[in-house]
């Protein structure tokens, strides 16, 4: 077994409070930061974040509303937050299969599965592809509906990706950025921030964002084959999106309902692209009627 080529520069991550860590490796070395909270006999939920973000960033603000009656996990995607940075192509496949791994590894046997944005476009992936194991689905503000250029520029606001990739990004872009993802740019957190600019100059990270983009998942080229590969899941789910999203547009939710025809769906008035982190009991009350 191989040592990953990039491991994430400087002092790891502190543990997300109320998160127990279980750092696992899946078959190719990558080590994955990886944790769970809850009753570990409740009802289980895997937890996938989006583009760039890591566990405590993107879970910490909902995970309170759902681990009492829930077993909670949750990782940081490989090339993101104290995961693993390796050489390699970050496509489709790659995250959906160390999404199984994850599951695999925690026992997760059949489990619901909440996936945002980026996440999002994984789980509907991988509940297409195993759905004898996905209880429920749930997506907020998720990619892979539409090829709109938002899309394309997810989370990088409007400057050009090449541009951002030949260099690392100032801490003034990075934190533009994530004020964008918000209704209230308030309610953006400073150590948040730090995080992400500190994350933003590490080689690996800056190498996995290229690579998510440079391959523009194929199968966006492909958009009805990847929607047919999504309905092979006819569990139930629930489509959650910000009203005021500036990355995902909430016009994507049509697309999103005739690939899911019998979804649950909700509209948050005061978010953007975060509405677990700007409405997390809202997102907690409507992830409740599927999980």
């Amino acid at each position: 077994m191989h040592e990953p080529s990039q491991r994430s520069t400087g002092d790891p991550a502190p543990k997300p409070p109320g998160w127990h860590a279980r750092p696992l490796r899946l078959t190719s070395g990558t080590r994955i930061a990886a944790y769970e909270r809850g009753p570990h006999d409740a009802p289980p939920v895997l937890l996938v974040h989006g583009l760039g973000h890591w566990t405590a960033a993107a879970w910490d603000r909902l995970a309170p509303e759902l681990e009492t009656r829930h077993r909670l996990v949750a990782f940081d995607l490989p090339g993101f937050g104290d995961s693993d940075k390796p050489d390699v192509a970050y496509d489709l496949p790659f995250f959906v299969d160390a999404l199984r791994q994850v599951a695999d590894a925690f026992d997760l046997r059949r489990f619901a599965l909440v996936g945002h944005s980026l996440g999002g476009l994984i789980a509907a992936e991988y509940a297409g592809l195993a759905p004898e194991r996905v209880a429920s689905l749930g997506l907020i503000d998720p990619a892979g509906f539409t090829r709109s250029g938002r899309l394309v520029l997810l989370m990088l606001a409007s400057a050009p990706a090449s541009r951002l990739f030949r260099a690392r990004p100032s801490d003034g872009l990075v934190r533009r950025v994530l004020r964008r993802a918000l209704y209230d740019p308030a309610q953006l957190e400073r150590a948040t921030a730090e995080r992400a600019c500190a994350l933003a100059h590490e080689a690996g990270v800056i190498r996995a964002f290229a690579r998510v983009y440079a391959g523009g998942f194929a199968q966006l080229g492909r958009m009805r084959a990847l929607h047919a590969g999504f309905t092979r899941y006819q569990g139930p789910v629930a489509l959650l999106w910000g009203r005021h999203d500036r990355y995902i547009s909430v016009r994507s939710l049509e697309a999103a309902r005739r690939v899911y025809p019998r979804a649950r769906t909700s509209i948050f008035e005061r978010s953007a692209h975060l509405p677990a982190v700007e409405e997390p009991a809202a997102v907690a009350a409507a992830l409740s009627a599927i999980l």
